[in-house]
């Protein structure tokens, strides 16, 4: 969402490196499925508060330049484990910041008040490139 928000192409670096990370380190060791399955969870509500802040772009910028050229970079680098908690504090950050709760949305019933139809969307931008201008 926030590479989409931005223009960033899909060919970006940081988005290569971070889909590298999750296919090539993360989801080849066992030690990282907490994280993945936390992520696939918490991932596409933080994504759709994302959509909706009228702050979006800046809260985007920052996102993209504080937080996850950090990571990339940490990646090509081979700093897996501090790019993972880069990244983590980054998720807790954003959890704080929009209210959510601390438990990674482990009740599954537990959507955060957003429907289905409306997280369903979030995933990669698809929803604010369906709703372009009308947010």
């Amino acid at each position: 969402i926030v590479c989409d928000t931005l223009g960033k192409s899909d060919d970006d670096r940081v988005l290569n490196n971070l889909r590298y990370f999750r296919d090539n380190v993360l989801q080849k060791d066992d030690a990282y499925k907490d994280i993945l399955i936390d992520y696939d969870n918490i991932g596409p509500v933080i994504a759709y508060y994302i959509m909706k802040d009228k702050d979006r772009e800046k809260m985007s910028i920052g996102l993209y330049d504080l937080i996850l050229t950090k990571v990339s970079d940490l990646i090509e680098n081979k700093e897996y484990e501090k790019a993972i908690t880069r990244y983590e504090i980054m998720m807790l950050s954003l959890i704080n910041y929009y209210g959510l709760k601390h438990t990674y949305n482990k009740n599954k019933d537990n959507n955060y008040g957003v429907s289905n139809n409306e997280i369903s969307c979030t995933g990669h931008g698809k929803c604010l490139r369906q709703n372009k201008g009308k947010l």
